[in-house]
């Protein structure tokens, strides 16, 4: 049986179903330009369980293809945890770094967050 991480980390992010194709296209290029990771689609910051009511694979797909430069390909599972139906997202540590979002912005994960890139740290990318 798959269980939900005890907390978010470096390696793992908990984003609400309500999440926007932006916001997710920034979670994506940060893991990809770190260490790699995991999205929880359908599960809450303070790891309640609020499902999905759909499958989002093909927005997934797209948001990697269009939303991340240069394009990226997740695994995408859905999953049921207690009855709730919810999805994994996982982005490999990525080999063309580094990524950056249709709208130009460089992401990096740092700790259990997210944040723009300095000069410097693309420069190590």
């Amino acid at each position: 049986m798959t269980e939900i991480p005890k907390s978010e980390n470096q390696y793992i992010e908990f984003k609400s179903e309500r999440v926007s194709a932006k916001i997710l296209a920034e979670e994506i290029v940060a893991f990809a330009n770190a260490e790699g990771g995991e999205i929880w689609l359908g599960v809450e910051d303070d790891r309640q369980v609020t499902g999905v009511s759909r499958t989002y694979e093909e927005d997934v797909m797209n948001i990697c293809r269009v939303g991340v430069i240069p394009p990226l390909r997740p695994i995408y599972q859905d999953l049921e945890i207690d009855g709730v139906k919810v999805a994994r997202i996982s982005i490999a540590k990525g080999v063309d770094r580094p990524y950056y979002t249709s709208r130009n912005c460089y992401f990096i994960r740092v700790g259990s967050t997210k944040r723009v890139a300095s000069r410097e740290e693309l420069m190590r990318l």
